[in-house]
């Protein structure tokens, strides 16, 4: 593949100069790239073991999920958050109970429920990811903003451009 360069800025009727498209990345970049993704996952799973230990990170799931995707029935729920629906059963009665969420009549079936985050239950997701962006934040401190944008573009593009590959 290659690439039309033009000299515009010097020349405006200067021809374009065909130049090779530069090469994607070797496989031990990738390698390299799929060790990094693999640490910050296990580093993220290390976390996350903490958090159950301190307090309960299933039904932590069950709320940032209804503040993202809204109110849903329990099979949905269940079915966006890899659990079996009895599971997810027992962390909608707690969290109901703690008054976090509640239930409402299915406009779509009367005889069914969807479950919705209280006000309550929003605030505590959000006072968790405000407190989350706040010790991310610390820990960039030494970035260049340019930096944390580049990143952020480059993951959204990587998340984009692997989706499906994996069959």
């Amino acid at each position: 593949m290659t690439t039309a360069v033009t000299s515009a800025d010097r020349d405006p009727f200067a021809p374009a100069i065909e130049r090779p498209a530069p090469p994607g990345p070797s496989v031990d970049q990738v390698k390299q790239l799929l060790d990094a993704v693999r640490e910050m996952f296990m580093q993220a799973k290390n976390r996350q073991r903490q958090a159950v230990q301190h307090s309960d990170q299933g039904r932590l799931s069950v709320l940032f999920t209804l503040q993202r995707s809204g109110r849903q029935r329990p099979s949905v729920l269940a079915k966006e958050l890899h659990l079996d629906l009895s599971t997810v059963s027992r962390h909608l009665r707690q969290l109901e109970e703690e008054g976090m969420i509640a239930r409402t009549t299915d406009a779509d079936d009367k005889r069914a429920f969807q479950v919705e985050l209280t006000d309550r239950g929003d605030a505590m997701v959000r006072e968790f990811w405000t407190k989350r962006v706040e010790e991310v934040h610390g820990a960039l401190g030494h970035w260049a903003a340019q930096d944390v944008t580049q990143l952020t573009d480059l993951l959204h593009r990587f998340v984009g451009d692997i989706e499906g590959c994996f069959k």
